[in-house]
């Protein structure tokens, strides 16, 4: 069978490929069990107890049977790359494609031994080595065939030297299926992983250093903090508890704490004696473009890091992950976004529970009127008002937003998320000196587990303005963020 035939039938040959990608894109706004069962069911014509029936045993396979009614926001990195590997098998794929695996390896040899079909992009080399019969090392469009890594000096005839240190890009691409490899003629055919070991770290060393000495020039933002001995941070009026006012309007909140241990980072890292920082309150509406435009340097509130705003600022490691619900009167029978009740839904312009809330209203034909407000706390009093039936933003901002209400159990938080979203400190693109910096300091926070005793402040102890507790420990999405810290997020 040949894809350049015509007479390939290529949909039907792509329906029995599986592919478990890097990010597993699993539909946030669907639960485990449904995520197992609309391919089936859309693509291969399955009736839906029989997809339910095989996704559920697949999912079994991948021993999560019991996060079944879970959604993926509800489950850690790990999880959700198992249940993709469910939602793959659920499709009964005569080959399966791995886009760097980086856990749930035990299922992948578990498939190996079974003689499934597998091609997989991994730097998991040890893995490779165990499970595959055939191994290529792929670098700059040059392929190695038969080794599972290089020698530490050529790659197929070309001196690493040239090429390998300046860009790191290879790949071991690894395959498994039915046919026997002698475990000792493989052996022979790889160096050893202490070599490979020596190799990578002398690569990663000349790569940090390359980085340090193009980031080794000023950027703007630092320039305007030296020139002027001020640094300016960005605040909110409401979003409790990230960032908001209190009675004297004196800025407060978790993000504006980090915010002030990140501005004596860099009064340290520029060797000032004293450094002012100032404050600047914004709204969703002009937060992006005050940072964009130099009016502040960073941004410390409940912003979401996502691909649309990344086209005009940049954000530091996420400090929160949270999803959006809907904020409705207690006596409300509103607990979802379908239900006949709810007929007009408010939410804050230009944030993304907004925009998710127009897509889905499109989508799923809810027939809703949506109202777009400046403000969260405007949105709040409209739904207390009766001019809106909910309120619909991250959950968490919701939770603090009815704990500073004058009667907080007049309100109630519900519905499933739509959206998962991580919330990170904005910072100026374009402008890596600084956010190096940045970043650096947010991973000492995290590693050093300062940063969880800022959230305890804030989560997990009284807050101003009424004392409130808001009992949110670090959920567990958040907590498993903070093992590999990282600025690069799929939303």
């Amino acid at each position: 069978m040949s894809v350049h035939d015509p007479k390939t039938d290529l949909p039907k040959l792509r329906s029995r490929v599986g592919m478990v990608f890097q990010h597993f894109e699993l539909f946030p706004h669907l639960s485990v069990t449904e995520n197992l069962t609309i391919a089936q069911i859309k693509v291969l014509g399955r009736n839906p107890d029989e997809a339910k029936t095989r996704g559920l045993n697949m999912l079994d396979r991948v021993g999560l049977s019991l996060h079944k009614d879970k959604f993926p926001g509800q489950l850690s990195g790990g999880q959700q790359q198992r249940v993709a590997i469910a939602r793959a098998l659920s499709m009964d794929p005569i080959v399966t494609l791995f886009d760097e695996p980086t856990s749930a390896l035990d299922v992948k040899g578990g498939l190996a031994n079974e003689g499934m079909t597998m091609m997989c992009v991994t730097h998991e080399m040890g893995f490779g080595r165990k499970v595959s019969n055939r191994c290529d090392l792929h670098g700059r469009g040059r392929r190695d065939p038969g080794a599972l890594i290089p020698s530490p000096n050529t790659v197929g005839g070309l001196e690493t030297s040239r090429w390998w240190v300046p860009k790191l890009h290879s790949a071991a691409i690894w395959q498994r299926s039915q046919a026997s490899l002698s475990r000792r003629a493989l052996h022979n055919r790889r160096v050893s992983m202490a070599q490979a070991s020596r190799f990578f770290r002398c690569c990663v060393v000349s790569v940090v250093c390359l980085a340090g000495a193009a980031h080794a020039q000023t950027a703007p933002a630092l320039d305007q903090i030296r020139a002027n001995g001020k640094l300016v941070l960005a605040h909110r009026e409401s979003a409790v508890p990230f960032s908001y006012v209190d009675e004297q309007k004196k800025p407060m909140g978790y993000a504006l704490d980090i915010c002030r241990r990140l501005a004596v980072a860099v009064q340290q890292k520029l060797g000032l004696s004293q450094l002012t920082v100032d404050f600047v309150q914004v709204t969703p509406s002009n937060r992006i473009d005050m940072v964009a435009q130099g009016k502040a340097h960073m941004e410390c509130g409940s912003t979401t890091n996502n691909a649309a705003r990344r086209e005009k600022v940049e954000f530091t490691i996420p400090h929160f992950i949270t999803g959006a619900r809907l904020l409705v009167k207690s006596t409300s029978p509103v607990d979802r976004l379908d239900h006949p009740a709810l007929k007009t839904v408010v939410s804050t312009r230009n944030t993304t529970p907004l925009a998710a809330l127009r897509r889905l209203n499109l989508e799923r034909l809810h027939k809703l009127r949506i109202l777009e407000v400046d403000d969260h706390q405007q949105a709040v009093s409209m739904v207390e008002n009766g001019e809106a039936d909910a309120f619909a933003m991250d959950d968490v901002l919701l939770f603090g937003l009815a704990a500073a209400r004058p009667d907080p159990k007049s309100l109630k938080v519900v519905g499933r998320f739509f959206t998962t979203e991580a919330l990170a400190i904005m910072l100026p693109k374009d402008d890596p000196a600084f956010k190096k910096i940045i970043d650096d300091e947010m991973r000492r926070l995290i590693y050093s587990r300062e940063i969880h005793a800022i959230y305890a402040t804030w989560f997990e102890k009284p807050i101003a303005p009424r004392g409130t507790t808001l009992n949110l420990p670090v959920s567990y999405l958040l907590r498993d963020f903070w093992k590999f810290p990282s600025d690069k997020v799929t939303m």
